[in-house]
C-alpha cells in the first residue's frame, strides 16, 4: 500500500475520485502541502507549482496497483521526464496547524513540458480546488 495527497480531481466529488478512489482506498484525513495552485483554461482540472501558499487537499492510501494508475491518469512516464503531464514528488504533508504529518508523493503539474505552455493559468485564491 502506498499514500496519495489528492489536491484536485481525485478529492471526494470530483470525477477523479469516483474512477479511482471510490471503494478502492481508504481515506486518511486532509492534509496541505506548499506550492501554488492554478486552474487550467479549458481544463476539469488543476495546476499545483511550488510556492509557499498552503494548498488542501485528501491523504489517501491505495494499492501498488492502484497508484501506477493514477500515475498513469496523471501523465506521470518517470522521474525528471520532460514529457511528464505531472512530476510526483514526496512533499511533507502538514496538518491545519501547520504540524507536519507525514511525507507523500505529490503530483506537481509540469510547466516545462512545451505541450502545456500554451495554457494559461490563473491563480486560485482558496488555496482549495473544492471551493473554486
Amino acid at each position: 500500500m502506498v499514500r496519495v495527497f489528492a489536491y484536485g480531481s481525485l478529492r471526494k466529488g470530483e470525477y477523479n475520485y469516483e474512477r479511482f478512489l471510490l471503494n478502492q482506498s481508504e481515506f486518511l484525513g486532509y492534509g496541505y502541502v506548499y506550492g501554488l495552485l492554478y486552474t487550467i483554461e479549458n481544463k476539469d482540472y488543476p495546476a499545483l507549482l511550488p510556492g509557499n501558499r498552503f494548498i488542501k487537499g485528501e491523504i489517501y492510501e491505495v494499492s501498488r496497483q492502484l497508484a501506477k494508475e493514477i500515475d498513469e491518469m496523471e501523465g506521470f512516464h518517470r522521474p525528471g521526464d520532460i514529457s511528464n503531464d505531472y512530476h510526483k514528488i514526496n512533499v511533507p504533508v502538514y496538518d491545519d496547524q501547520k504540524n507536519q504529518i507525514e511525507e507523500c508523493p505529490v503530483y506537481f503539474f509540469n510547466n516545462a513540458n512545451p505541450d502545456q505552455k500554451k495554457w494559461a493559468l490563473t491563480l486560485l485564491e482558496s488555496n482549495d480546488y473544492a471551493k473554486r
